[in-house]
């Protein structure tokens, strides 16, 4: 049990820090480059490393890791948002996708005897629950009346090349820093 609140407490932190770092550089630049109000350029990017701790952390620690991931979603996105329904519903759609991405491939939301670290499994994931983030998140701005249809479509797109494009480099950075840290010790 003790394991379980240690990995939820790391997936929180670790998502809330990436979140923070992506908020306070990429989108700031953004938002002054295109001259944009913050609440669009805020909601999507086109590079999204956040996506990645909720793909990775599914896939390394299975769906235990929820409850930090889902308390990361509602704390992070107060930063959009002051409304407790437009942030609890999004929050927990956000927080399943990739565990939904990981029950269309296995199967089962536990994976078991798959090679964590396959490259073509993490882009599959990677993809659906772009996919899924994408849509789910949108159409519920799009019914609530949070966006307009013309921001509806833009944001699809860039919700789904975010997510992905922030995994993909999760991903690798941490392929990367596992390689130095074995070669290190070896």
């Amino acid at each position: 049990m003790r394991k379980v609140i240690y990995q939820n407490i790391l997936v929180f932190f670790l998502y809330f820090f990436l979140f923070e770092i992506q908020n306070q550089t990429f989108f700031i630049a953004q938002q002054q480059l295109f001259d944009t109000p913050p609440y669009i350029i805020g909601a999507a990017s086109l590079l999204f490393i956040p996506h990645g701790v909720r793909v990775l952390s599914y896939i390394f620690f299975g769906p235990k890791i929820f409850f930090g991931l889902y308390l990361a979603h509602i704390v992070t996105g107060l930063n959009f948002t002051s409304e407790l329904y437009q942030l609890i519903i999004p929050a927990f759609f956000s927080s399943i996708c990739a565990l939904v991405a990981i029950k269309i491939y296995t199967g089962d939301f536990i994976l078991k005897d798959l090679n964590k670290l396959n490259v073509k499994f993490i882009l599959y994931v990677s993809i659906i629950s772009a996919l899924f983030n994408s849509l789910t998140v949108n159409t519920f701005k799009l019914l609530t009346g949070s966006e307009s249809g013309e921001i509806y479509s833009s944001q699809l797109i860039q919700y789904l090349i975010g997510d992905l494009v922030g995994t993909l480099i999760l991903f690798y950075i941490f392929i990367f820093v596992r390689k130095i840290i074995r070669q290190s010790f070896y």
